[in-house]
């Protein structure tokens, strides 16, 4: 039951050679183990999405924080400075933002649209919270 858990090498007695049986063996238990952390990754996110959902649905209930649009303006800020305090901290997490010099306003006709509608669709998901329900919610993630 435990034996494909464990590695036995097996050494041949003239040349010190693992066995083709433990090498077998050893790539199996790394394919479990990749398994193993794809689901782990795979749930976690998922519990991730869950507990996020439910507090987002708490905050933007009435009396709580229930104003979509300045959620969107603080995500989007915050993002905007953490992104720029990251570029001037550590440019090289950055490297291919020098091969855009001199051609950054003609870079910005195409971003800043994408971003205009990355921010409308921030807002209506969080206004969605005021009106779905938890599971409609965490099926439409």
């Amino acid at each position: 039951f435990l034996a494909p858990f464990f590695v036995r090498p097996c050494w041949h007695p003239c040349t010190s050679l693992l066995c083709a049986s433990s090498s077998a063996m050893l790539q199996h238990q790394l394919s479990l183990m990749r398994v193993l952390k794809v689901v782990v990754l795979c749930s976690s996110y998922v519990l991730a999405s869950a507990v996020l959902i439910r507090f987002n649905k708490y905050m933007m209930s009435p009396g709580h924080f229930p104003y979509s649009m300045q959620l969107t303006t603080i995500h989007m800020a915050s993002s905007l400075l953490l992104c720029s305090l990251l570029h001037l901290v550590m440019p090289s997490a950055f490297p291919r933002l020098a091969s855009t010099a001199g051609r950054r306003m003609m870079l910005l006709r195409w971003f800043v649209p994408i971003g205009a509608f990355f921010a409308v669709a921030l807002y209506t998901s969080n206004k969605a919270y005021q009106y779905s329900s938890v599971a409609f919610l965490q099926f439409m993630k």
